[in-house]
């Protein structure tokens, strides 16, 4: 009886393994199939980006290319920091919202289940944005710049938490639609203003200590703030804490966890 016991939850996790990786392999050919450059978009995208945008402020502000530092930190690396890790945290919770919807015509089969797109989506996503990270990181270092990784555990367990974090709040929408559809709006509206107060274009530091309280309910800011000072021992972060961060993350997949289970055989049928 233990034995047969054994074996049904073996088979149970091989077949959630397989379901996974082929809605994995789906994700990135419906996504990156149709473009001649394929899946090297994902990574030409944010670069363009974070190149523009780093080019435009150094030489507004120095008249030299990629010149300038912000807190000890090299103004590319510095942005960089902050733009890649906001992306993956945006990335998830608007990918993750539209799983669902994006896969219905799959749950007819039995083994395919709602989570195994979140899942499929939220594998898919890190594996791109922290491909895309440390491709920057080496490029950097290629081209000349004072690139480190003081804490790599801390550098690790923050993006892991941020990830946790962005994959929660995905899911926590993605159920939250089948009750009321127009929850779906809300993502373009909580991720714009995100972009300008996360800290992608300043510290915590930079903000006046009275002030400071209000930007730091945002976890996302504890998590790019402690992924700089995890890469630069000399960045301050006495404001942030890895805790608060942590706490969220757990908090907001518990509960993304938890209404999924709640809910998931509505998704199926609906």
């Amino acid at each position: 009886m233990l034995l047969n016991t054994i074996r049904q939850q073996r088979n149970s996790l091989e077949v959630l393994k397989d379901v996974v990786f082929a809605l994995f392999i789906r994700e990135i050919k419906t996504r990156f199939g149709a473009y001649r450059l394929g899946l090297i978009w994902a990574f030409l995208e944010p670069m363009t980006f974070v190149v523009l945008l780093t080019g435009i402020r150094s030489l507004s502000r120095t008249g030299t290319l990629f010149a300038g530092e912000s807190h000890g930190i090299p103004y590319p690396l510095f942005f960089t920091l902050g733009y890649i890790p906001y992306q993956l945290f945006s990335k998830l919770l608007s990918q993750g919202a539209a799983a669902v919807n994006a896969n219905k015509g799959l749950f007819k089969y039995r083994q395919v289940r709602p989570i195994d797109a979140l899942l499929a989506r939220t594998v898919l996503e890190t594996i791109i944005f922290c491909s895309v990270l440390i491709l920057f990181l080496t490029l950097f270092w290629w081209f000349g710049f004072n690139v480190h990784i003081a804490n790599p555990l801390e550098f690790i367990v923050t993006l892991l938490l941020l990830t946790l974090l962005g994959a929660g709040v995905g899911i926590i929408i993605c159920v939250g639609q089948l009750r009321f559809p127009e929850l779906g709006k809300v993502v373009p509206l909580l991720t714009r203003p995100l972009f300008f107060i996360s800290g992608l274009f300043f510290s915590i530091n930079d903000i006046p200590s009275q002030y400071q309280h209000y930007l730091l309910w945002n976890p996302i800011l504890h998590a790019i703030e402690l992924i700089r000072g995890s890469c630069y021992q000399n960045f301050d972060t006495d404001s942030v804490s890895l805790e608060y961060l942590a706490f969220t993350s757990l908090v907001t997949i518990f509960i993304g966890l938890a209404l999924y289970r709640l809910d998931w055989k509505r998704m199926v049928a609906s």
